[in-house]
């Protein structure tokens, strides 16, 4: 063996179904056992599905409302949406096309790569709407030249949507003879709402839905 640079029981795809969109799936005791936990990550929305031996398990969900973060590599096209429960777009509190850093909540931008038009592009497009589209590059913010070899500038964006009080909408299915356990993030909703671990087990073809 002449590298450590082996990933052996992993893949981006599993990293994205579990971690990003949430949904998780093992046996435990022979019961092929689903783990979900929506909003788990910054992301506004996601969705992900596992084709089963016995049937198919699925998750999506959406935020609406409060504040969301969005980030977008340079050449792709953006859309920022406070969900249909969420109001309009009311203010930009982050945005820094360049090289910014950190994660939603504690974004920080590099001064030494960062565009003074991000902000304001930004609330140009969309402050007043509950969705628009942005393209990442020059001609939207300004040319920079600033990112190191071989990448790519982005943009890291935090806005505030005008119904301040967050909401997740959670879609989910579960095939029969599975378990399945929903986790729903408390963080997100603050002291105030008591959201416990809800688990579920399945008997038949279900779908529920939590708002």
């Amino acid at each position: 063996m002449n590298s450590r640079n082996h990933h052996m029981w992993s893949s981006v795809s599993s990293y994205i179904v579990e971690k990003v969109a949430g949904l998780a799936h093992e046996f435990v005791g022979g019961v092929s056992t689903l783990t979900m936990a929506p909003a788990s990550s910054s992301m506004s929305a996601a969705s992900a599905s596992l084709d089963l031996e016995n049937g198919l398990a699925s998750l999506s969900w959406r935020r609406h409302g409060g504040v969301q973060c969005f980030t977008a590599s340079e050449g792709q096209a953006l859309t920022l949406d406070c969900g249909a429960e969420g109001g309009v777009i009311s203010s930009i509190d982050f945005a820094s096309y360049g090289t910014p850093e950190g994660m939603c909540g504690a974004y920080e931008r590099n001064e030494r790569c960062h565009s003074q038009a991000s902000a304001p592009a930004v609330a140009t497009s969309c402050v007043g709407k509950q969705s628009c589209s942005i393209k990442i590059n020059a001609a939207t913010f300004e040319q920079l030249t600033c990112a190191p070899r071989a990448h790519s500038h982005r943009l890291h964006l935090q806005l505030r949507c005008s119904v301040t009080e967050p909401s997740l909408e959670v879609k989910t299915s579960v095939p029969a003879g599975s378990a399945a356990s929903v986790r729903l993030p408390k963080r997100l909703f603050g002291a105030s709402h008591d959201l416990q671990q809800t688990v579920i087990e399945v008997s038949g073809d279900q779908a529920f839905h939590f708002e």
